[in-house]
């Protein structure tokens, strides 16, 4: 079975935990069988002890077959065997009751302790609060057949305790590694998405970046040559005037969606209604397009069918998104009957929105009842974070963990003191109470890392101190006596949890050897050796492992926001190249056109068409070369001068724009002065940075230099009102 590609790290993860839990079943299941006399003493019926083998093995199943088949097929496997496990432990109490001897007191079978791997295989099919909700009622199971069956040993308590322990901190750091994974996913996702929409922009404004510098070559040469004109060249100019003309109307000129609407409704003499709200963004040049190309379509076809008929057109626009809507009072038709080659309504009017993100289309129509276009659009909305969608944090998890490791420890370590008297052994196991408090306290409250170096020191005081302990206990050891040799590997899981996965285990290999030490020198209780260090191993192994696939996965989540951030960056580029595309676009439509299809219309070239032809060129020019000179009015006022026959030439070359520019209002003023008093020729210059000023002005034969002193380059800030230097040339 193939795994979604969308959620690929997800799967991945769900995979490995997955086998995880099958790898934990078979390390526990080989202590069952060694400690075989333990669950030969424990109080349950056969029919019950089948119940759970059967539930485990499906879920050593689950993991085996995620592995081959994918996560999905373990899924549903082990959501089977989930729900087994949590049967058989809602009908224990009944089946162990039923079956105790009333005379002699009973245990709570191991199977029902093994707690971990079925925990882990709740949170991998339902989530962490199912898997909370189940862990509470197997503690009310647990404590009340404990209770029933002959009340609390040290053994039993520290087993269930720590058992409880292992199961919500291994849940714990798993739940962690499947929303790094779904963080992963959803980064991905949105890389992929931003990477696709960016490089379709730059293949569309490469397309409209070549097509609008063939419309500028071809208008800057109808005005050069209506500028330039003689009775000998008129008809080919007319000729250029008119290929000028028709590439002007081929390219919109604005990428303001309102705009835009209002230009077509004008064109075909609807009624118009526009809102604008506050917050509404500048919508991508696809969007734009193909609203447009929809509103324009539903108009021809209002002006084609329903020639006469009242058009309305409203448009209303939001941070949000927005809806045009084109209704028409004309005849109607039946939208069903209508085919799906359609060009105008199926191709443009819906199809074109259809495939375009966050877009949608409805034709609304009947015979003899008027036709309603609506066009729908959304801004796509920013994914939540996947980190805490339930609002808990890691560091949240990190306190419930470590509140109940107090918790239960505090409770077990007491307990052990109070059996073992206040000398010798209950002594040790308070000093190990101390000891592993202080140790995992000076480790979970570095959250920024523990250096290598401590994390050592850490192991080895560790290490010694429950060399020391395990010395002291009487021989054999049980899993009550010895409750500290579990307590600690909760240090090495710590450890683990802190980038130190090494360390930690060699912390809980040192544990292990310590065991096996003791159960050579000493006399030793083997099934409840091998259940402590069960215990230990696995514990430590899991954290180790599930803390090795979080790094991996946030090694590929920053990778994915490298892409993101990557795409972002082009996706600004394609931004700003459209929209300073777009002005010049809109210079040539405002200016350049009306003049160009003047002069196709009439056939012939005036004096004025002349004057009017330099003046156009010289501003289109401007566009291109002249920079911030062809703001604040500067722009303007340089048009009029070249329609009284002024030379004007404006350049820029003072690189970008720097914060605090205070000088530009003023030196705008002065430009605009010696264009409206200047009769022959007009030069202004914004000089390149590190120059002795801004900038000069020349103004028939007149260099006025600003400021006349030397100052700062104009990426710095500049004195409020600079003095002006005039020298006659």
């Amino acid at each position: 079975m193939s795994e979604p590609a969308g959620d690929a790290a997800l799967e991945a993860t769900r995979r490995a935990l997955l086998f995880a839990v099958a790898v934990s079943i078979v390390a526990s299941a080989t202590v069952a069988v060694l400690v075989a006399s333990t669950v030969n003493e424990a109080t349950a019926p056969g029919w019950w002890s089948a119940w759970m083998i059967g539930a485990f093995g499906a879920l050593t199943l689950a993991g085996s077959v995620g592995t081959v088949l994918g996560a999905v097929a373990g899924r549903r496997i082990a959501r089977v065997a989930a729900v087994a496990f949590v049967g058989a432990v809602l009908v224990y109490p009944f089946a162990g009751f039923a079956v105790m001897d009333p005379g002699r007191p009973g245990t709570i079978p191991w199977l029902l302790t093994a707690v971990s791997a079925p925990s882990l295989a709740i949170l991998i099919v339902g989530g962490w609060r199912w898997t909370a909700a189940f862990l509470s009622v197997w503690t009310v199971v647990v404590v009340l057949s404990r209770t029933v069956l002959g009340g609390y040993s040290l053994t039993g308590l520290a087993n269930d305790t720590q058992a409880l322990l292992s199961a919500v901190t291994t849940c714990a750091v798993a739940d962690v590694a499947l929303r790094t994974a779904v963080h992963v996913d959803r980064a991905a996702a949105r890389a992929a998405a931003a990477a696709a929409a960016a490089a379709g922009e730059r293949a569309r404004l490469s397309a409209r970046s070549r097509a609008a510098a063939f419309v500028h070559d071809e208008v800057l040469a109808a005005l050069r040559g209506i500028a330039d004109a003689s009775p000998g060249t008129v008809d080919a100019v007319l000729g250029q005037a008119a290929r000028a003309t028709a590439s002007v109307r081929a390219h919109p000129p604005s990428s303001d969606l309102v705009a835009r609407v209002t230009a077509l409704a004008a064109e075909a003499g609807a009624t118009l209604e526009a809102e604008r709200r506050p917050g509404a963004p500048a919508w991508s040049p696809e969007v734009t397009d193909a609203l447009v190309a929809a509103t324009a379509q539903a108009l021809q076809n209002a002006q084609r069918h329903a020639p006469g008929a009242d058009v309305r057109v409203r448009i209303d626009v939001d941070e949000t998104g927005g809806r045009i809507e084109i209704a028409d009072d004309g005849p109607g038709f039946a939208p069903e009957h209508v085919q799906t080659n359609r060009l105008g309504l199926a191709m443009t009017v819906l199809g074109v929105p259809a495939e375009t993100p966050g877009m949608r289309a409805e034709v609304d129509s009947a015979v003899g009842a008027g036709t309603r276009v609506r066009l729908h659009w959304t801004v796509d909305e920013p994914a939540p974070s996947p980190s805490a969608p339930d609002g808990w944090t890691v560091l949240t998890r990190e306190r419930i963990v470590g509140s109940l490791f107090v918790v239960t420890q505090t409770a077990v370590g007491l307990a052990a003191a109070l059996q073992a008297g206040v000398g010798g052994a209950g002594a040790v196991s308070l000093v190990m109470l101390a000891v592993i408090f202080l140790l995992t306290a000076v480790v979970g409250r570095a959250h920024a890392g523990v250096s290598r170096l401590r994390a050592l020191a850490v192991v080895m005081l560790l290490s010694g101190c429950v060399a020391l302990g395990i010395s002291t206990i009487p021989a054999p050891i049980s899993y009550g006596s010895a409750w500290f040799v579990t307590a600690a590997a909760f240090v090495a899981v710590t450890l683990a949890l802190r980038d130190r996965g090494g360390i930690a285990l060699i912390g809980g290999g040192i544990l292990l050897a310590l065991l096996a030490l003791d159960a050579l020198e000493r006399r030793a209780d083997l099934p409840q050796m091998l259940g402590i260090g069960t215990r230990v191993a696995t514990m430590v192994g899991l954290s180790v492992v599930f803390v090795a696939m979080l790094r991996r996965l946030r090694r590929s989540a920053e990778v994915q926001a490298e892409r993101r951030v990557e795409a972002a960056r082009r996706t600004a580029w394609d931004a700003t190249a459209h929209a300073e595309l777009v002005t010049h676009l809109t210079q040539v439509e405002e200016y350049a056109r009306p003049l160009l299809e003047r002069v196709v219309r009439v056939g012939a070239v005036t004096d004025e068409d002349r004057r009017q032809a330099r003046a156009v060129e010289g501003r289109l020019r401007d566009g291109y070369r002249a920079g911030r000179l062809h703001g604040r009015g500067i722009a303007d006022a340089a048009m009029q001068a070249r329609l009284r026959g002024v030379d004007v030439v404006l350049l820029d070359d003072g690189g970008a724009p720097g914060p605090g520019e205070t000088w530009a209002p003023d030196f705008a003023a002065l430009v605009r002065e010696r264009l409206e008093t200047a009769q022959r020729r007009v030069v202004v210059r914004i000089l390149p940075p590190g120059r002795f000023a801004f900038a000069h002005v020349v103004a028939d034969g007149r260099l006025t230099i600003y400021p006349e002193a030397e100052v700062p380059t104009p990426a710095t800030s500049s004195p409020a009102v600079p003095s002006i230097g005039v020298h006659g040339e």
